[in-house]
């Protein structure tokens, strides 16, 4: 029992360190301006019915400590200033709606001013879809524009066991579908699935300090259920 109170204690220390250095963070006013990494997010669930606008920035790279902005500094979306969240330590606005395209604008506090323009493709399940047969290849044709540059669209098959999970890509400019294979559909589990649907769009091509950064969107459909059948 002790042993077990022990190795608790070390599992509970190590996570809270992990969450500590992934939080902590500096203020803008103490970096050198170019050094600060930006990240802007655009996500959509259809579930939710909501559309997250998210903006990060850190000192010096991808992974380094998050910054929160000084005064006279500012980031918006769509003109209208993000708020920062304290506990995850980055600026974030909600929506009640899907916004398909939409600006992020981030002045340092040299009065360097970059925009970032971030546009959001929707894909969603048709209202029809056949029953996918193990074994047999299956072609899923989604409701929405074929892929352009920089996106894929994942689908996840949830199946009624535990752990049956799978997930499916494509990456391809131009593509319309994800095909299946007869291999793979072998590995799904009979029975009631559920699936869902994500199409992404990331690029590190923006306007940005010299250290660079990174627009993504992403759009999450609304659950669908179908059967495994054999």
């Amino acid at each position: 029992m002790k042993k077990c109170i022990i190795l608790l204690a070390l599992v509970t220390l190590t996570f809270s360190l992990i969450y500590l250095s992934s939080c902590n963070r500096e203020d803008s006013i103490d970096v050198n301006q170019d050094r600060i990494y930006t990240l802007y997010e655009m996500n959509y669930d259809a579930n939710a019915e909501k559309t997250i606008a998210k903006a990060t920035f850190r000192m010096g790279g991808a992974y380094d400590s998050k910054i929160k902005l000084s005064d006279g500094s500012s980031v918006e979306f769509n003109g209208s200033e993000l708020s920062f969240n304290g506990i995850y330590a980055y600026y974030t606005s909600e929506f009640a709606e899907w916004i398909d395209s939409g600006e992020f604008v981030f002045e340092d506090m040299d009065g360097n001013e970059y925009t970032n323009p971030v546009e959001m493709l929707y894909a969603e399940f048709p209202e029809e879809l056949d029953t996918i047969v193990q074994g047999e290849p299956f072609q899923f044709y989604w409701d929405g524009d074929p892929l352009t540059v920089n996106e894929e669209i994942i689908l996840t098959v949830d199946g009624p066991l535990d752990k049956d999970t799978k997930s499916f890509y494509v990456s391809e400019e131009g593509a319309e579908y994800i095909e299946l294979s007869s291999t793979e559909t072998a590995t799904l589990s009979k029975g009631a699935s559920i699936l869902a649907l994500e199409r992404k769009y990331e690029t590190e091509s923006v306007d940005a300090p010299s250290v660079g950064g990174k627009i993504i969107s992403e759009y999450k459909a609304a659950s669908y259920a179908t059967y495994v059948v054999e």
